[in-house]
């Protein structure tokens, strides 16, 4: 993979910036603050890219960048933890992370997570991304040609553990199957345990792309069954106790984002 002089020096900058651990760490007593930002596995290409627990060293993805540069600004570093998005929630909750992304706003949540706001109510301007859940289907079977609305009755549908569309699914009548694993949930999907999977757009398509069996059987339903709005969700007690600095990585990722820099950083990720 052959990287742009500026993509090169933003990673370069990133690994200066980055400080990999293995164990939990707080912001009390420390000279230099580390944020613990907890998210799922990801090798989408672009946004975030990581492997076996790990950024990928040479190209971590363009949101690590920003992450990095906002938490700079504000006196910080960034750490990254991979997981499974519900042990995700529960380290926020536990105080073992500092914050959980991208995650939609649910009532649930809002008890033990802190999300940016204005005025009272939600702020997307801050968000970290908007994202779209769609049904997965195996080509040339009537789900697929027909569309989920026709087709999904009570069904069971595969769905990513505690994902945040599963009341909706239960709303529509479906019956949820959840796993952690997108590409266990997918492969059932392709030996029909059930007719549809639902899932995240950018986490699932790079899993159909990379496995042949999946891109040849496996279609996307277009239009997206829900489009939402996800946030670095920081955990109340961390927040509490550092509130400048999480409203400064609010503030500045969201700047940062707007910034020539950061635009060019992201084409540059896409045109690889």
């Amino acid at each position: 993979m052959r990287l742009s002089a500026n993509l090169r020096l933003a990673i370069t900058f990133f690994f200066g910036m980055v400080m990999f651990a293995t164990t939990s760490a707080t912001v009390s007593g420390e000279e230099q603050p580390t944020l613990i930002l907890a998210t799922i596995e990801g090798s989408d290409g672009v946004r975030i890219r990581s492997e076996n627990g790990q950024l990928i060293s040479d190209n971590p993805g363009y949101y690590p960048l920003l992450a990095a540069k906002a938490a700079d600004i504000c006196g910080a570093k960034v750490e990254f933890k991979f997981m499974p998005w519900k042990r995700a929630l529960e380290s926020v909750k536990a105080g073992r992370v500092s914050a959980a992304f991208a995650s939609s706003f649910k009532e649930e949540r809002a008890v033990y997570g802190v999300y940016p706001r204005i005025n009272g109510t939600l702020d997307p301007s801050r968000a970290q991304r908007v994202y779209a859940y769609h049904f997965y289907a195996k080509k040339n079977r009537p789900e697929a040609k027909e569309g989920w609305r026709k087709t999904i009755g009570d069904a069971l549908v595969g769905v990513e553990r505690d994902a945040s569309i599963i009341p909706m699914l239960k709303e529509l009548g479906a019956k949820p199957y959840e796993n952690s694993q997108y590409d266990i949930l997918l492969k059932m999907l392709v030996n029909g345990r059930f007719p549809f999977v639902v899932g995240i757009a950018d986490n699932f398509d790079p899993v159909v792309k990379a496995d042949e069996t999946l891109s040849a059987q496996v279609v996307r339903l277009e239009p997206a069954l829900e489009v939402r709005t996800g946030y670095v969700m920081f955990g109340k007690a961390f927040y509490e106790a550092n509130r400048n600095l999480v409203e400064c990585f609010w503030d500045e990722s969201a700047r940062i984002s707007k910034t020539q820099w950061y635009r060019d950083v992201v084409r540059q990720h896409y045109s690889q």
